[in-house]
């Protein structure tokens, strides 16, 4: 029997600037993705849906609780899959991490690749960053 891929969801947080808010992992042995950044994100719980669960994630990692928000694209990334949406016009002021040791702005390809971002992370937004320059 073949198991099912896990599932998480993530944000991108937009200023309203249109810089992304990252989070900036904790440095400890046994994390995943130790001293990265990375997409606020969290694995789906049982019955819960990718909106909920970016909802609760977010709550829980930033103290944000989210307004609108709009599905971007779902990844599959080795053995899992990450629903990706969009929240606007974010205050970083507002961000208050509680997982992790702070946050990151970036703006550009060019800052995505002069940081340490967790390898899902970087392909998601490598990608969003992209497709912004087609706008």
């Amino acid at each position: 029997m073949v198991n099912a891929p896990k599932q998480y969801a993530s944000v991108i947080l937009l200023t309203s600037d249109e810089k992304i808010i990252l989070q900036l992992r904790d440095d400890i042995p046994g994390i995943v993705d130790p001293a990265m950044i990375s997409l606020f994100a969290g694995a789906m719980l049982p019955g819960e849906s990718p909106e909920e669960t970016v909802r609760r994630e977010t709550l829980e990692e930033t103290s944000i609780k989210l307004g609108s928000l709009y599905f971007y694209k779902s990844y599959t990334y080795e053995d899992k899959i990450s629903h990706v949406f969009i929240a606007r016009k974010i205050d970083p002021r507002d961000v208050n991490v509680t997982e992790g040791v702070g946050y990151r702005l970036i703006k550009s390809k060019k800052e995505l690749d002069e940081n340490l971002v967790a390898p899902i992370s970087k392909a998601i937004l490598a990608d969003y960053l992209s497709s912004k320059l087609l706008d």
